[in-house]
């Protein structure tokens, strides 16, 4: 059941067209998906979330020397559970069979997308409850930000009366900023993805009762935990990409989860040239690059395997590029603005 727990946590605390990194309802999962990911717990190897900010690039690409297992998450109907009577407005349900299966419940909408609660069925008891968190508004963009907080009351102990003698009420603040956008390079290759940071406070207030009146036992003492997560529009993923829990420092993972989609499906397929003129092409030594308007801008050539090989800021309208270095193939060029925002974009060869 934790690890139920730990999958809508980082689902629902979390959160691009080609033409704009943006998370809209239908890059985000949909009835009849099934996603495959991998996660390790207590991670040894080294990893670097980096900084926050613009045109940033996370280098994943050794995941899989730590990833040791791997988990299947369906998107089904609500009537396909045991628990449907319980959601009645939920449209979409996560499925996860780990130690216990467990079913999130959603609502997913263009405006937003809401945890209902979740349902567990554990040694064939039924067990439901609401953890809380964030409704994820949508469309989700560089530098949006939202919080709310929770109030959960939960009996410990009843006098012989039958009355309530001891209660716990968990109060949770739940905050998520986009805080970066950049390139996501996994095993797999690259993604353009948005970097969403959350931030969970749980305080639990432990009272007693004494006639009429409760009491606080003892001081509340609030945990903090951080996360970041890796959203791509890329029609195969769905999901985060990349899924990362700090430890109570927020200096060292100690979960990671990531997919093995397929990255750059889309511009692979078809890159046609788009607000930009790049000459000459083919090229050898250099290549010249003339954008629409003098503006802050973020040029990145990759290789078709998703390999960056050249990351360039400027704010001029033309700029001149040295690929003598690059090997003889075919090589994509993307033109982003200062929020993510793809203006320009084609392919070239080096000869």
């Amino acid at each position: 059941m934790n690890y139920y727990f730990f999958l809508i946590n980082m689902l629902f605390f979390a959160t691009n067209s080609l033409a704009q990194i943006t998370l809209m309802q239908h890059h985000f999962f949909s009835i009849g998906d099934t996603i495959v990911e991998h996660y390790n717990r207590l991670p040894q190897n080294p990893i670097n979330i980096g900084e926050s900010g613009e045109n940033r690039i996370w280098d994943f690409s050794d995941l899989d020397a730590i990833a040791v297992n791997k988990n299947t998450l369906k998107f089904i109907d609500p009537k396909e559970t045991p628990f449907a009577a319980e959601y009645p407005d939920s449209n979409i349900v996560l499925y996860s069979k780990d130690i216990y299966e467990s079913w999130g419940f959603m609502k997913s909408s263009r405006k937003r997308i809401s945890n209902l609660g979740y349902g567990v069925l554990a040694n064939k008891e039924k067990r439901t409850g609401n953890l809380g968190g964030i409704d994820m508004k949508l469309p989700l963009r560089y530098l949006d930000e939202s919080s709310n907080e929770s109030v959960a009351h939960r009996v410990l102990f009843k006098n012989i009366k039958g009355q309530d003698s001891i209660k716990i009420k968990t109060v949770s603040k739940h905050k998520y900023k986009i805080d970066s956008w950049g390139d996501v390079i996994l095993p797999q290759g690259t993604f353009i993805s948005l970097r969403l940071k959350y931030t969970l406070d749980i305080t639990n207030y432990i009272y007693q009762r004494k006639g009429d009146k409760w009491n606080l036992l003892i001081k509340p003492e609030t945990k903090s935990t951080i996360s970041y997560k890796w959203w791509t529009d890329d029609e195969n993923a769905k999901y985060p990409v990349v899924q990362i829990v700090m430890d109570e420092a927020n200096e060292k993972p100690i979960v990671v989860h990531y997919l093995e989609a397929n990255p750059f499906s889309e511009i692979i397929e078809e890159v046609e040239e788009e607000e930009i003129k790049i000459y000459p092409n083919p090229a050898t030594e250099k290549l010249f690059v003339e954008f629409p308007k003098s503006e802050e801008t973020y040029t990145t050539i990759y290789s078709l395997e998703g390999k960056i090989v050249i990351n360039k800021k400027t704010n001029l309208p033309k700029i001149e590029i040295d690929i003598s270095h690059l090997a003889a193939a075919t090589y994509l060029i993307i033109n982003r603005s200062k929020a993510g925002q793809i203006i320009g974009k084609s392919k070239f060869i080096k000869i």
